[in-house]
């Protein structure tokens, strides 16, 4: 957009300060600078004061007579509360409110502003130029045009000589044909000054030059009367022309008016007045003076848009700066139900307080605002403009374009919702229930078949919106769907049938079922994946309808998206059983019966479509009537996840073997998980029961502590030290000792078992510990094995019915349980003796074995285990420290260990034909079922194992 009227004005004035172009004086320069600086700005008149001394000098004035003035004359540079000092010392404009022909210290009203204007070229200063107006505030355009013209007189007072100190104050008086009346002729200003009194009408040759052409009245006509020039006033607005004047003069408030002048061939001419009345001493008002312009052509112009801007579809407003309506077109008189010229903005505009703020802050601001409001049923976009003083507003009707972008974003939208509801999909089911909600209804449908193509044929997997009678007809149909109904014509192009006679026309074959199924239209979508024909997707209406080419859009990109996802779903299952599969195969099939601990375990899958886990239990066996329990828990879900979790249990049953204590088979677990190329972590427990002790060690790598539940009803959690998860750093474990009575039930269980959707997992151990604190009251457990294995799988039962409830949407993660209770074996099948260091020891094990196998009526295995005594004895006295000891445990099998108190393990040498050592390991092997070692915190123990006879009964 161009400059305005007023811009084109402003930039004009400044050409007229050239350097050296005009010819003009230092004094003219001065005074041409207040009057273009008054009449730019529509001020009240401009004066410039001269630096002399540690004083300010009047020089120039325009606008009002010297009477006015004087107290301006002297300004003293220590007076700084005064905008002109202000200036001149800090080199910038600066403003005040003051009471203007008074004494500028005076306390009276202030009702007029000053603005001043430092003349400085570089740190040379020149002048102040000062402007007074009857305006609030100055605006930040005027302020700048101001600042530029200062510049630009200075710049041509830089070029003449003599110094300013040394102008005369004859200021007031200015030559006729000077070239400063010149210059005012030039750009079309008139001055004039009405003696209030007299009625006389002085005019300078500008003002007899308006007065000419705008009523015909040459200078050699004019007769100085104010009436001459009144007579020539439109009689339309003489009324109004007077009460201007005389609201001027009564309030001492600017005269400001555009009116219609008639001149002597009946032609119309605008011209713009001003003026500021003065007053004698007792307040009788004696003159006015002013300014005058010829405002024809601007009017022409403004007419002419008028008419443009009444015939043009949108609705206009013109605002003026009280938010009233002062111009509106005939589009906006019958937009707006109420009266719209001359009345508020805020009586026009329906739901106002929705737009009040919005437009008051874009016209405080000057930045155009937009919005739309509703008027019976239609949608109009406002565009409000501030334009000084006021605003306009356009109204454009935009019903059918937001109508047209509300149906473009629901479309948008659905889709972005079967988009992110196909991609969470990951069952076949799933994948229907997708399209049904998010598919079906946003489109109007009521119906969808889903025939998929496999194995060479076409048959339904999915039917929504039919009759059971429908449905079983194309299910009995199956494989011969396509010769039965002729139907698909294509495999890769979708038809659209708008009614049903279309599709009898079409299908014939299909008319039947068609009426049957309550169906008036059809879209047949081929589901096309990586360019390979999946089935089709067939979505039907309830009425005949004309698809349009957004819905046809829409509905294959529907049929695309279906066909990407049905193939993930596929592809899932496949992977999804397959983990199904792995995990089951990995997970014990059935808990070992020992004398040890009677056990009993249950997994839960995981929740949802992601119920492959790495949760996992089991019970190994060990030496001399212990057993290792231990669970563990991989992080996350899926067949990666069942993989690593069958990793570490093969690890966990081969290490348990060797029999490490709980911390270091821990310590060698993590190095085996953190060799694995992934970043998933395991929680796991693992604890050794001796039953001969009713001890058990126990150590956690990041996993929840056990429920201990003892044979008085008491439950408890007992305090361990979990150390980090398995993979995730080197760390040593520690070890809980727990004593546990006969009787006593273990609790293990991964966090899926106790743990809510808000991650709190106390409320679900305290849930378990209720749970374990009824069951022990109520006396289920019995000493008789069978009832005990009942009575410890209905607790297990019992406590999975009991699971935190995921109702809030979240998927339950999968959870192990594994629940034993502990046995001690009598003390009078635990049999010890400690023997000397000294060869004699291997007679006397002899000696004691023979003895105690006969008190337990074992003779036949005399021989045999005195042989594994002795010889074990006897690599003790040759090979290891004392002190030695000697067990002998009864249990399901016949255990004989030896103490000593050195870590050296031994080993089976491969002795030669003549070698007299090395074969006593041999014998042991061969006689017994299996042997092994152990350490122990004093040495180690070396232990072999014997099967009892199969007919000794305990």
């Amino acid at each position: 957009m161009g400059p305005t009227l007023r811009e084109a004005e402003q930039t004009r004035r400044l050409q007229l300060f050239a350097p050296g172009s005009e010819g003009l004086n230092q004094t003219e320069v001065l005074r041409l600078a207040a009057q273009q600086a008054a009449a730019a700005v529509n001020g009240l008149g401009a004066m410039v004061h001269l630096p002399q001394g540690d004083s300010l000098r009047l020089g120039a004035m325009s606008g009002f007579p010297r009477s006015s003035a004087q107290g301006w004359e002297q300004l003293r540079l220590d007076e700084p509360s005064i905008a002109p000092v202000r200036a001149a010392q800090e080199h910038r404009p600066a403003q005040d409110r003051t009471q203007f022909g008074a004494d500028p210290h005076s306390s009276d009203q202030q009702d007029t502003l000053i603005v001043s204007i430092p003349i400085e070229n570089g740190d040379k200063l020149h002048a102040v130029l000062s402007v007074l107006s009857a305006q609030e505030k100055i605006s930040d355009k005027d302020l700048n045009f101001l600042t530029q013209l200062a510049h630009r007189a200075a710049i041509c007072l830089d070029q003449m000589a003599p110094p300013l100190s040394n102008i005369t104050p004859a200021w007031w008086q200015e030559a006729s044909g000077s070239p400063l009346e010149q210059a005012m002729s030039t750009i079309g200003v008139a001055t004039w000054d009405w003696n209030l009194v007299t009625n006389e009408l002085i005019l300078d040759a500008g003002a007899q030059k308006l007065v000419h052409h705008v009523s015909g009245v040459s200078p050699e006509e004019w007769d100085g009367q104010v009436e001459t020039w009144m007579s020539r006033v439109h009689p339309d607005d003489l009324p109004g022309v007077l009460k201007a004047i005389e609201h001027s003069i009564a309030t001492r408030s600017v005269y400001s008016l555009e009116y219609r002048v008639v001149d002597k061939e009946g032609r119309v001419h605008w011209v713009e007045l001003r003026g500021h009345p003065t007053y004698a001493q007792d307040g009788t008002p004696m003159r006015m003076i002013g300014t005058g312009w010829d405002k024809t052509e601007t009017k022409l112009a403004q007419n002419s848009a008028v008419q443009v801007l009444q015939y043009m579809s949108d609705a206009f407003l013109v605002l003026d700066e009280n938010w009233n309506v002062v111009y509106a077109n005939a589009p906006a008189e019958r937009l707006f139900s109420t009266t719209v010229l001359g009345n508020s903005l805020w009586n026009v505009i329906p739901s106002t307080p929705q737009f009040a703020q919005q437009f008051r802050d874009a016209v405080l601001t000057g930045k155009p605002t937009s919005a739309d409001m509703t008027v019976e049923d239609r949608i109009f976009h406002l565009r409000l403009v501030p334009v000084k003083p006021g605003a306009t507003i356009y109204a454009t009707d935009v019903t059918e374009e937001r109508q047209q972008e509300n149906a473009a974003a629901q479309r948008a939208d659905q889709l972005g919702h079967l988009t992110v509801a196909l991609a969470q999909a990951l069952q076949i089911n799933e994948v229907i229930d997708a399209i049904s909600e998010h598919g079906l209804r946003p489109l109007g449908a009521s119906g969808m078949v889903m025939p998929v193509f496999s194995s060479g044929s076409i048959r339904p997997i999915a039917m929504i919106g039919y009759s059971e009678e429908l449905e079983i007809i194309l299910n009995d149909l199956g494989d011969s769907i396509t010769e039965a109904t002729g139907w698909p014509r294509s495999k890769d192009t979708a038809e659209f049938v708008p009614s049903l006679y279309e599709l009898t026309c079409r299908y014939p074959k299909m008319a039947d079922m068609a009426r049957d199924s309550g169906m008036n239209a059809w879209a047949f979508l081929p589901m096309l994946s990586g360019g390979k024909y999946a089935g089709h997707l067939v979505i039907s209406f309830p009425t005949s309808r004309e698809f349009t080419n957004d819905e046809k859009t829409l509905l294959i990109a529907l049929s695309g998206m279906s066909a990407q996802a049905l193939e993930r779903a596929r592809l899932y299952d496949e992977a999804h059983n397959k983990a199904q599969q792995l995990q089951r195969g990995l997970l014990p099939h059935a808990l070992p019966t020992l004398s040890a601990v009677t056990a009993a375990a249950r997994y839960l899958p995981a929740g949802g479509s992601s119920n492959v886990g790495g949760d996992w239990y089991d019970t190994i066996p060990l030496s001399a009537g212990r057993v290792a329990l231990v669970i563990g828990d991989v992080l996350g879900h899926g067949l990666n996840e069942a993989i690593t979790m069958g990793r570490i249990r093969a690890a966990v049953a081969t290490i348990a073997g060797m029999d490490y204590p709980p911390n270091e088979l821990l310590a060698h677990i993590n190095d085996v998980a953190s060799s694995f190329e992934t970043d998933r972590y395991a929680t796991c427990l693992y604890a050794i029961y001796d039953s001969t002790t009713g001890t058990c060690s126990i150590a956690s790598a990041g996993h929840p502590a056990p429920a201990v539940a003892y044979p008085d009803g008491t439950v408890t959690y007992p305090k361990i030290t979990p150390g980090l998860p398995l993979g995730v750093a080197q760390q040593p474990y520690e070890i809980t000792e727990l004593q546990l009575p006969p009787g006593s039930t273990l609790i293990m269980y991964t966090d899926g078992l106790v743990e809510s959707v808000n991650g709190d997992m106390k409320r679900g151990m305290d849930s378990l510990a209720e749970t374990l604190n009824a069951v022990i009251e109520a006396g289920v457990f019995n000493s008789n094995p069978e009832l005990e294995m009942a009575h410890l799988e209905k607790l297990c039962d019992t406590i999975t019915g009991v699971v935190p409830d995921m109702s809030d949407g979240h998927e339950r993660d999968d959870a192990a349980l594994l629940a034993v209770r502990t046995h001690v074996l009598p003390e009078s099948d635990v049999i010890s003796w400690q023997l000397p260091d000294e060869p004699v020891a291997a007679g006397q094990a002899r000696r004691l074995v023979r003895e105690q196998l006969t008190r337990w009526h074992l003779e036949e295995l005399i021989t045999s285990t005195e042989l594994v005594a002795s010889e074990l004895v006897g690599n003790v006295i040759r090979h290891a420290t004392g002190p030695i000891g000697l067990r002998l445990i009864l249990n399901t099998t016949l255990t004989c260990e030896v103490k000593d108190g050195s870590e050296a393990t031994p080993r089976i040498r491969h002795a030669s034909v003549m070698d007299e050592n090395g074969r006593g390991l041999q014998l042991v092997a061969i006689m017994t079922k299996r042997w092994g070692t152990r350490y122990t915190p004093g040495g180690k123990c070396i232990w072999a194992e014997q099967d009892l006879p199969k007919d000794f009964r305990q």
